[in-house]
């Protein structure tokens, strides 16, 4: 099974992708804090990372299974285990000419860039060197729930309204949106909407 998309999406604030060697379904994916590449697996959260910017315009990718960033880690390690946004955390993509994303870290915190380079052989693995290997972005789109994400592991999580697409009329409660609230065991939902639930979203919900 392979990734979604070709791997050429382009890098937006907020959105969620999942990051392969370039070509392959080989995935960069959260095991702890290392970073192993693992085939694609559909909807595992610890291949799918969310993109954030500062208020610098800096980008970092935060894992959707254990919040942390994405990083330079010592002796030319890629972690994840930062659980803030600072230099070390910091990526460049920049799109070569043959496809795909190279990728860049910032191991000094500074303005110094290093490549993230594929070490292939019997056991692939990725380090910090000199050579540019190209990797695919692969956005992560019409999801149910966009942005949605654990603020207190299993007990409170944040998320946009369902199908919301830059409206809060966007809104929609059915069958998809509340089989999602209940594989993940929600029971309360707080809406911060300006568009109120009708009389018959909320009974479908309260019948759930």
């Amino acid at each position: 099974m392979f990734p979604p998309g070709r791997g050429n999406d382009s890098l937006d604030a907020d959105d969620m992708y999942l990051i392969s060697v370039f070509g392959t379904n080989e995935m960069l994916t959260a095991v702890g804090e290392d970073i192993c590449l693992r085939e694609y697996q559909e909807d595992h959260h610890d291949q799918m990372w969310i993109c954030v910017t500062d208020s610098d315009q800096r980008i970092g990718m935060r894992s959707r299974h254990t919040g942390c960033y994405l990083g330079w880690w010592n002796q030319d390690q890629l972690k994840c285990a930062a659980t803030g946004f600072s230099g070390w955390e910091r990526l460049t993509f920049r799109r070569p000419s043959l496809g795909g994303h190279s990728l860049r870290v910032n191991p000094e915190g500074g303005d110094k860039l290093r490549s993230l380079q594929l070490v292939e052989g019997s056991s692939p693995h990725l380090k910090i060197g000199d050579v540019c290997s190209q990797f695919g972005l692969h956005k992560i789109k019409n999801s149910v729930f966009r942005r949605f994400e654990w603020v207190i592991p299993s007990r409170l999580a944040r998320s946009s309204a369902p199908y919301y697409d830059g409206e809060d009329a966007d809104e929609a409660i059915n069958e998809t949106s509340i089989e999602f609230l209940k594989n993940y065991k929600i029971k309360n939902i707080i809406s911060l909407n300006s568009v109120e639930l009708s009389p018959r979203q909320r009974g479908r919900l309260r019948a759930a």
